[in-house]
This record gives C-alpha cells, sequence and structure tokens, in this order.
C-alpha cells in the first residue's frame, strides 16, 4: 500500500484526516492511533502487520477496497499537458486554448474553469479520434 491507500484506508476507517499522500503529523498520528487500537507497536510506519491489521478492520467494517482506476486516453492526456497552468499567469496561453475547441466560457482569471478545461479536452481530442478513425479506414478499405 501507498501513502494515499493508507490515507484512504484510515479515512473509511473514521478517522479525520485530509487525503493527499502525504504523511504528514496529523496522518501519522492517526496512523499510530489506529496502530495502538489494533495491538500493534504505534511506530506510524504501516508495514507489512500494519496494511494487515487494515485491511482486516475493513473487512470486519464491511468496507470494500476500492480499486484505483487507471484514468487515461487521449483526453487525460491532454488534460495532463496543461497541469500547473494559472488562470492568472497563464491566462493568454488558456484563453486560446479553451477557445481552440470552438466554444468557451469566457475568462478563466475570472470563472472557474475546471470544467471546461475538460470539455476542451474531449472535444479537441475525440475530434483528432475521428479524423484518425477515417483516415485508416479509407486507408484500409
Amino acid at each position: 500500500m501507498n501513502t494515499t491507500a493508507i490515507q484512504w484506508a484510515l479515512f473509511a476507517l473514521g478517522y479525520s484526516l485530509v487525503v493527499d499522500g502525504a504523511m504528514g503529523p496529523k496522518r501519522r498520528a492517526a496512523l499510530q492511533t489506529f496502530q495502538r487500537g489494533a495491538g500493534l507497536v504505534a511506530e506510524g510506519i504501516a508495514g507489512p502487520r500494519t496494511q494487515a491489521a487494515l485491511a482486516a478492520a475493513r473487512a470486519r467494517a464491511g468496507i470494500a477496497t476500492v480499486l484505483k482506476l487507471n484514468v487515461s486516453g487521449p483526453w487525460h492526456e491532454d488534460l495532463l499537458r496543461r497541469k500547473g497552468l494559472h488562470e492568472t499567469r497563464h491566462r493568454s496561453k488558456l484563453k486560446a486554448w479553451l477557445r481552440s475547441d470552438g466554444k468557451t466560457l469566457g475568462d478563466p482569471a475570472k470563472l472557474p474553469w475546471c470544467g471546461e478545461a475538460i470539455q476542451t479536452c474531449l472535444a479537441l481530442t475525440s475530434r483528432t479520434s475521428r479524423s484518425r478513425q477515417i483516415r485508416t479506414s479509407r486507408a484500409t478499405g
């Protein structure tokens, strides 16, 4: 289990913590509290015994294991290329990209643009995928 999976397991068991993938003092304290309750050494490290105890506690509580979905595809890859862009510092670049699908809600510095970013990625990559399919069918047909 990685740090995020451990945090999700603790959160699902009712521990109050933020799941962020970083093992800060509050998350380590939650892990130590769990370890003490499970009769383990409260060292704040999720070794094999702690991981087994977390799995058993979730099973007893009827909490299913959440499988990590591997989100991928052209739209997601396109979105990841924009990761780190800021609505004020990269305003002109963002505006141009958000307009590139023929639609836009407006200025990303003034309006939340996360939904529009996904819409833009889906629109642009679906056009590209359709173009590839047409070219492929013509070449093979």
